[in-house]
């Protein structure tokens, strides 16, 4: 293919799908870059995200079965990575990192925008289209604990 006078491609290219080079370890590549992810926006999220209400957009663990299927960490990661392309700022979390979090071992996505309740942060997630099952109201802290920091809707 000859790129176009102004040096760029002419070919369009969008992120489908996670690629891995063949041999490589997959659930390990998989994990890697999960873990990477959690820890690049941990920073984000402790100076612009604690203890404050987010929409939570997933939470997964490999062996979950949910949505029709059983949950790998490359599914994991595929999910986070189409939920970032659709709303370019969303923030990964490892749950043992935050004691909001009951359960421990979750990989957890939340949308970066920040709202002043819980209510507010379900409205975005009805306006979003989402059902109640895969988005709704969370408080982000490191120092309050689970009692409270979950806001259904229905």
């Amino acid at each position: 293919m000859t790129a176009p006078a102004s040096g760029r491609s002419s070919a369009s290219s969008e992120a489908t799908d996670t690629v891995f080079p063949a041999g490589a370890d997959v659930t390990a590549t998989s994990v890697n870059a999960l873990r990477l992810q959690a820890d690049a926006d941990r920073a984000f999220i402790l100076a612009n995200l604690n203890n404050r209400w987010v929409a939570q957009l997933s939470s997964k663990h490999a062996g979950l079965v949910a949505d029709g299927r059983t949950w790998t960490d490359q599914a994991i990661l595929d999910e986070f990575l189409a939920l970032r392309l659709r709303f370019n700022d969303v923030r990964l979390l490892w749950s043992d990192e935050w004691p909001v979090f009951s359960y421990r071992g979750w990989w957890v996505t939340v949308a970066a925008a920040t709202f002043p309740g819980p209510v507010e942060a379900n409205n975005w997630c009805r306006t979003q289209g989402f059902d109640p099952d895969h988005c709704f109201a969370k408080l982000v802290s490191t120092t309050a604990g689970p009692d409270g920091s979950t806001l259904y809707w229905k």
